[in-house]
């Protein structure tokens, strides 16, 4: 593996002597759809599930982003008694382990390290891992994933960075990321990597009145998903860029189970994954699975920043695309509004028993809560194919004397 650069073509990958243009997804989940669907590249966040994933990705053709994690810069690093070089032996074990299995593409060294800021002694000390990493494996390049306005703040204090290219991190931005580079010239005029895109986050959406992100239903992300594919990535003509790592191939909690997720725990396929994989293949085949355009409480919608009584008795609709495959089947749910973002830690809320009254593959009737706060209401439907869509809303539960 190694990097090369040509007037005509710009940077590019090279694995196994051939230009590798990586268009692949962060999470190792139904490999073998990312496989079937063009993908060509997974990103591994957990060293502890590294081999098993690098052996899974070698039997399907696939290449295999490894991240090294190593502990981010905050305020008090250094007075906490930390020290980034205490890494030395942990990530020399894992480099050694793994440099030689043929399915590692390259090593991601820190991921969003620079969140909450940086200061000299730190990135000396990020350099010098660096380096340490490229002495123990010389054969697969180093990078390290940033959000992009932080390197702005990077400009004047990291003046030799020891990775081979930087990787990016964007959601809302990824189409003002030429306008983000162009400003980086001061230290780094290389290749790079989008290493997470995907739908905006919940800190880059509409809000309920209470502070509640509003998550668009799945045919809404996967609009979303071409648009920003075309507008800034596969239409930029960027001779830096090196591929893309959509975001996530899985199941993952950030502020609601189904934000990001391209894939239920039982590995149902959502619409977000079948658009990446006319993306990649540079297809039109039309999703068959269900489609839910959006839900309603009362006739209203999340913009409306709906608010009820506790103990009130409601009635909820889902409404589906027109053309609507065999044999689906509904599930409707209540969970506390996750306000402390305790499911990205595996302890997020769980559906409250006893509030739905009846339900069927488009309606619902429910009592709300008893105890006041945030609340959302979440439906999914899925078919006997395997495909899935997802939607829910966020609600406010007023006490009886608040009204």
């Amino acid at each position: 593996m190694h990097l090369s650069y040509a007037d005509s073509t710009g940077y590019r990958l090279v694995r196994d002597g051939q230009p590798f243009y990586v268009q692949g997804a962060a999470g190792t989940a139904r490999m073998d759809v990312l496989a079937a669907y063009g993908g060509n590249t997974v990103r591994v966040y957990d060293p502890d599930s590294l081999e098993v994933v690098l052996d899974r990705a070698e039997s399907l053709g696939l290449a295999v982003i490894a991240d090294i994690p190593i502990p981010a810069y905050y305020k008090n690093f250094w007075s906490e008694g930390h020290d980034l070089l205490a890494e030395r032996d942990s990530v020399i074990a894992l480099v050694d382990r793994f440099r030689g299995h043929p399915a590692l593409l390259f090593w991601m060294l820190g991921n969003e390290v620079f969140m909450q800021g940086y200061d000299r002694a730190y990135l000396s000390q990020y350099n010098d891992l660096a380096e340490l990493v490229r002495a123990r494996d010389p054969d697969h390049p180093i990078s390290t994933a940033v959000i992009p306005h932080q390197l702005l703040k990077l400009q004047l204090a990291w003046t030799r960075p020891a990775v081979d290219f930087l990787s990016l991190n964007t959601f809302g931005n990824l189409g003002t990321l030429d306008r983000l580079t162009s400003y980086l010239s001061l230290i780094w005029r290389g290749p790079y990597l989008i290493s997470e895109w995907g739908f905006n986050g919940p800190w880059e959406s509409e809000n309920t009145l209470w502070g509640a992100p509003i998550e668009s239903p799945s045919p809404t992300k996967s609009r979303h998903l071409a648009d920003r594919y075309y507008q800034g990535i596969s239409g930029s003509g960027n001779k830096r860029l090196l591929g893309s790592v959509a975001f996530f191939w899985g199941q993952k909690y950030e502020r609601t189970p189904t934000w990001f997720s391209m894939f239920t725990r039982s590995g149902e396929v959502s619409e977000m994954a079948h658009t990446l994989g006319n993306l990649w293949r540079g297809d039109t085949c039309p999703f068959t699975g269900p489609r839910v355009e959006y839900l309603l409480l009362g006739g209203r919608g999340a913009r409306d920043s709906i608010m009820l009584t506790a103990g009130l008795d409601v009635f909820a609709a889902a409404q589906l695309s027109d053309s609507l495959p065999a044999g689906l089947q509904a599930r409707w749910e209540i969970r506390s509004e996750d306000w402390w973002g305790q499911g990205e830690v595996g302890v997020g809320p769980e559906p409250l028993p006893g509030l739905i009254q009846s339900a069927d593959l488009t309606t619902a009737s429910f009592v709300t809560p008893r105890h006041p706060g945030p609340y959302r209401l979440y439906y999914h439907v899925s078919d006997t194919a395997g495909y899935y869509s997802a939607a829910n809303l966020p609600f406010y539960v007023l006490a009886s004397d608040d009204r």
